[in-house]
């Protein structure tokens, strides 16, 4: 039986963030995974997301650092009942230019998913400035 992953994001269209959760989706799958996407753009029946991720082995949460976004991913998660990341692994993973928008993890989503049950893992994506020469 294949490992189950979610991928739980707010995605912005041709957004960093968008780009980083596709490819943990295709590295994932690559491996053998079978993946669970979760647009929070599109689908917020928390009944549907509740049954995938009690399915599920690892959660991944890539946001990027916009108030909109971890506001929605708070919400969602503050819907779940205490200890229902229990025996799961949680993945925080914020999109960010500067080390600031990597405050989001550590301020408003790290007690929520301790108080859920879990040591999440954290990965901190730096974009890089590109030149225009």
């Amino acid at each position: 039986m294949k490992r189950r992953i979610a991928i739980i994001h707010f995605p912005l269209k041709h957004s960093r963030c968008t780009i980083a959760a596709s490819h943990v989706q295709r590295v994932f799958h690559t491996n053998g995974f079978m993946v669970q996407h979760i647009n929070l753009h599109q689908q917020l029946n928390i009944d549907r997301i509740v049954d995938i991720l009690q399915k599920t082995e690892v959660i991944i949460l890539v946001i990027p650092p916009l108030k909109i976004s971890y506001t929605k991913i708070k919400y969602l998660l503050e819907q779940f009942p205490s200890n229902f990341f229990e025996q799961k692994t949680v993945v925080q993973m914020v999109v960010g230019g500067t080390q600031a928008h990597l405050s989001v993890m550590e301020c408003c989503l790290t007690p929520i998913v301790a108080r859920l049950g879990s040591t999440s893992k954290k990965i901190n994506v730096l974009e890089q400035k590109r030149n225009k020469y």
